[in-house]
């Protein structure tokens, strides 16, 4: 969406959550997101498959065990679309031992217009 104005790529604080945290139950990952997201990556670099939602009730995606997911909302909508300023990312692992190594990262970035 062109505005008219300039703006530039900014980045969110890292958001992180040890595998040691997560339960079968959503647990947030970090903080709510003080922006309106452009993109945002969140990283399995744990050895489980994990299950991520946005509102901390619903099942909205998968994330295999040592994986990425990335999602560029306002490529994919020529610009219009953003994650919600406010918007938390919850993640949660199946029945059974869970995660025993590793992380996951939320990498956040928006839009500051100059």
């Amino acid at each position: 969406m062109n505005t008219g104005r300039i703006s530039r790529y900014e980045h969110e604080e890292l958001r992180t959550l040890a595998s040691g945290s997560m339960l079968t139950t959503y647990v947030a990952v970090g903080t709510a997101m003080e922006n309106a997201l452009i993109k945002y990556r969140i990283v399995n670099e744990t050895d489980a498959n994990l299950t991520i939602s946005f509102d901390g009730v619903t099942d909205h995606d998968r994330i295999p065990a040592n994986t990425a997911y990335i999602d560029d909302a306002a490529l994919e909508s020529g610009g219009s679309s953003r994650l919600a300023k406010g918007t938390t990312i919850y993640v949660k692992y199946d029945l059974g031992a869970g995660p025993t190594t590793g992380d996951v990262f939320v990498t956040a970035i928006y839009n500051k217009y100059l």
